[in-house]
């Protein structure tokens, strides 16, 4: 194939905005309830939570890097935390305002999302969930990338994900623990992607793009 059609699998990181644009927009689109009619487009707009997966699998690849920079898991925490924790604290502010004036909403309801334990337990009016479930992913990322870097085969790798996805059936009867636990698999995937873009491999551009 000619080099000009080639992108070190290294440099994907540097899209990796792309796919959260991308990402982004999907999520937006599907929490509108715009319709897009009954085209491909559409249909693929409607499942919002391909958006999240993206989201999540370029968090795994940003993870996996931070931590091969710095391998303190407290200050990675830390990092994250203050990162990105001022700005979600100012939205969930306006958010919450929002969800008051437009459902009345309790004052239990507000804590239980500020604190992010809501969602978890599934009383009430959940509206918060992925920054506290993202949280979650990041206490586990260091054990996570631990395991990565151990792991010297695809098949052991498949192991790893055929154990995640089985311990994710434990919680298939609730919809309040599901949507972050089966993200496990996706965010390993991208920590995976981490490790690999160490190497000179290669792959076409139009795969970086998904085209």
């Amino acid at each position: 194939m000619n080099n000009s059609k080639l992108l070190y699998l290294k440099d994907a990181i540097k899209y990796r905005n792309v796919w959260l644009g991308i990402a982004m927009i999907w999520i937006v689109v599907y929490h509108s309830g715009i319709d897009l009619g009954n085209n491909v487009f559409g249909e693929i707009m409607k499942i919002g939570y391909g958006g999240v997966d993206i989201c999540i699998f370029a968090s795994g690849l940003g993870c996996y890097c931070s931590l091969e920079k710095n391998h303190d898991a407290l200050d990675f925490i830390k990092r994250r935390v203050l990162r990105i924790g001022p700005t979600w604290w100012c939205f969930l502010v306006f958010f919450t305002g929002f969800q008051v004036i437009s459902y009345g909403v309790s004052l239990r309801t507000i804590m239980g999302n500020f604190l992010g334990v809501q969602y978890f337990t599934g009383i009430g009016n959940p509206f918060n969930w992925y920054i506290y479930g993202v949280l979650l992913l990041y206490i586990f990322a260091p054990y996570l990338k631990g395991l990565v870097d151990r792991i010297a085969t695809k098949r052991e790798h498949l192991l790893v994900l055929i154990v995640l996805i089985a311990y994710s059936v434990v919680f298939w009867r609730s919809n309040h623990m599901i949507i972050i636990i089966t993200r496990f698999v996706v965010f390993y995937l991208g920590m995976v992607l981490g490790k690999a873009c160490k190497k000179e491999l290669t792959l076409p551009r139009k795969t970086i793009f998904g085209l």
